[in-house]
């Protein structure tokens, strides 16, 4: 979708003013600020939420309304005059409680943009935080600076040690790719570039403390074996759990609120 890249964009740069807010006051960490980040994201979009959950719950409070009215005109499909009256009675439901026909779609439509924006905002990360992204430039050698591009068949080295064959010109591909890398692909790099070993340590231990929250590199897929990465699917089973009960006592509600208004 062409509207995703811009909306992207736009969340990647306030991401980055606040990653560099963090790092200022020495609190430089990826997850942190993507915390931070998405709380706030969460906040912005919450009167959508709001009101997408009020309209959804207003049209069950309206759905026996409009069933009886489509069993008073079941069978006339054909009498034209029948349905003009079924739509006059309908759409006379929806203004008495106030609902758009399309109002739940239209909150679908402008937060789908944002959440797909978002998940492609944190499935790059380098490109969007401009203080991890030159650190892979360092390496890379593609802001000016000498790194391993400047030696001859880099790319090959790069794909065998990856074990895909990678755009490494290509600057979004390149640091994503480095993004990915294991330990040992890092450990082989180094020793396929020992001119620039130095350089690469230094810069990949500026990365590592910046991805790293709870022991967890936040760059890394930690696999299914016991690793405290797993900690997290279950803190975030244990919110949603949370969230779901705390959703299910606000619906309830908000189904009587709805209802002493309309009686």
């Amino acid at each position: 979708m062409s509207i995703i890249k811009p909306i992207a964009q736009l969340l990647g740069y306030i991401l980055d003013i606040l990653f560099m807010g963090l790092n200022a006051i020495g609190i430089g960490n990826i997850a942190i600020a993507i915390i931070i980040f998405t709380l706030l994201v969460k906040m912005l979009m919450l009167p959508l939420q709001i009101k997408q959950q009020k309209m959804t719950k207003l049209q069950s409070v309206m759905n026996p309304e409009i069933k009886a009215i489509q069993e008073k005109y079941k069978g006339k499909n054909s009498d034209t005059v029948a349905m003009q009256k079924m739509q006059a009675e309908t759409k006379a439901v929806y203004e008495k409680y106030g609902v758009s026909q399309w109002g739940s779609c239209v909150q679908l439509l402008i937060q789908m943009p944002i959440l797909f924006a978002l998940y492609r905002v944190f499935q790059q990360i380098p490109l969007y935080i401009s203080q991890i992204k030159v650190l892979f430039l360092n390496i890379l050698g593609l802001n000016g600076a000498d790194g391993i591009s400047s030696v001859s068949g880099y790319a090959d080295t790069l794909n065998e040690i990856y074990g895909k064959t990678v755009d490494w010109s290509n600057t979004s591909t390149a640091v994503t790719t480095l993004n990915s890398f294991t330990a040992d692909q890092w450990t082989k790099l180094k020793e396929a570039f020992p001119a620039f070993s130095d350089m690469i340590t230094q810069n990949l231990d500026k990365i590592n403390h910046m991805n790293t929250f709870l022991g967890v590199n936040m760059s890394q897929n930690p696999g299914f074996g016991l690793h405290i990465a797993i900690l997290i699917p279950i803190l975030a089973g244990v919110t949603q759990l949370y969230l779901l009960r705390f959703h299910r006592l606000a619906w309830s509600s908000l189904t009587v609120i709805i209802q002493q208004q309309h009686l």
